[in-house]
């Protein structure tokens, strides 16, 4: 193909991030997706495909400054401060909500159409659309499943010949078709200019049905919300109790590290790394135990927080009849904040802890590495959960009504 093809071929960009303490993702079968959905369909000598994998936002800006492209997918982690990707050191670095629609909608045209499919974008999918005639974003939580389906129906659709609306609309039946709906809130919003005179930017947004069985009341709403979130809250005293355990065994290694003989003979320095790579063992495990935690957490609470803020938008309907279950949401949100935020101060000074261990053994290296990178995705889980629950309780504390 000769490059007079490849520009007249219509772009599509795919940046995938995924930092260093944040939950991995699957990138790649997000990415082998994608192209499958090229190669098969039927207008597939019309598009190109550029991805960009452990992305820095300067990756994104300088190949936007090479080539054009008529659609930008994001695919990562979001926050509820911004979009997340990779700072210089790996670590996560978040981009300002309102710097990012700036910089996208400086290039459209030719970019049509942004994807953000990360977790907590529904805010972020409203400011682009001010400057990109359509947006993709997300309305809460998203399972790694119901992205990279959702992403197989858009991109059969859009490689067909199909619209934005109508890949939009394709990928949601494909979520919905393979069951993996639960949560899922996809947003498509639009930007048009209003008809008469005043040439007023007007933004529209669609969003996915669910059959109307699928509804729940105001009752299940609280009670099913109030169970996720005493599981969550179960979870974090559990990892809490086990980050103590593991802290007061790392301190007890060293005590039996300073009590043996200093000297540098061969009997000494076994001795030291045995009790070294004990330590190390019990890193691991902790390490395994996080991993498996970690997506219990996250999934209890984006079903939890999902159920509380359906809650909410019922609340009016019950008028002062509300004030009894307002209170118990106000009283468990405000006990998740508390087991959150304490879980959160006793992890802060367990990472600097564990930066701070030597590299004494390849045992201990390796379980460093493992731990510092759990215990840091479970920070990084935390952060954006007391986030959002701070913003659900305010919510709820501006619908109390005020005293006589």
């Amino acid at each position: 193909m000769d490059q007079g093809d490849t520009l007249d071929q219509i772009g599509i960009l795919v940046v995938f991030a995924s930092p260093k303490g944040s939950c991995p993702l699957r990138s790649d079968s997000e990415h082998r997706t994608i192209k499958e959905c090229l190669e098969r369909g039927r207008l597939r000598e019309r598009f190109r495909l550029e991805a960009l994998h452990a992305a820095t936002v300067h990756d994104v800006r300088r190949e936007l400054l090479v080539r054009e492209y008529a659609i930008v997918q994001f695919s990562g982690h979001g926050s509820h401060s911004g979009l997340v990707l990779e700072g210089p050191d790996g670590q996560p670095q978040v981009i300002p909500e309102d710097a990012l629609a700036s910089f996208l909608s400086s290039y459209s045209p030719p970019v049509d159409c942004v994807i953000l499919n990360a977790c907590y974008t529904d805010i972020q999918g409203r400011l682009l659309s001010m400057g990109v005639p359509w947006t993709i974003a997300i309305d809460g939580a998203i399972p790694d499943d119901a992205a990279i389906e959702f992403t197989r129906g858009f991109y059969d659709a859009y490689v067909a010949g199909k619209d934005i609306k109508s890949a939009f609309r394709e990928g949601c039946h494909c979520v919905n078709l393979t069951g993996y709906s639960g949560g899922f809130m996809p947003q498509l919003f639009s930007r048009t200019t209003d008809s008469d005179q005043t040439g007023m930017m007007i933004v529209s947004r669609d969003q996915v049905e669910y059959p109307q069985e699928d509804e729940g009341g105001f009752l299940d709403y609280v009670i099913d919300g109030t169970e996720a979130m005493e599981a969550v809250q179960a979870i974090a005293a559990r990892i809490t109790a086990r980050t103590v355990q593991l802290n007061s065994d790392l301190k007890q290694h060293t005590v039996e590290l300073q009590t043996l003989n200093q000297s540098s003979d061969m009997v000494g320095l076994r001795q030291r790394k045995r009790i070294i790579d004990s330590s190390a063992e019990k890193m691991e495990v902790f390490a395994k135990e996080l991993d498996q935690e970690i997506p219990q957490f996250r999934d209890r609470y984006a079903i939890g927080i999902d159920y509380y803020a359906k809650a909410v938008t019922m609340l009016p309907e019950f008028n002062k009849d509300a004030s009894g279950p307002l209170e118990e949401a106000l009283s468990t949100t405000a006990s998740l904040a508390e087991s959150i935020d304490g879980c959160r101060a006793g992890l802060q000074p367990f990472i600097q802890a564990l930066s701070s261990i030597p590299r004494m053994t390849k045992k201990l290296n390796r379980a460093k590495r493992r731990c510092l990178a759990a215990v840091t995705s479970f920070h990084f889980e935390l952060d954006d959960a007391l986030q959002l629950t701070q913003s659900v309780r305010n919510r709820l504390m501006r619908m109390k009504p005020e005293a006589d």
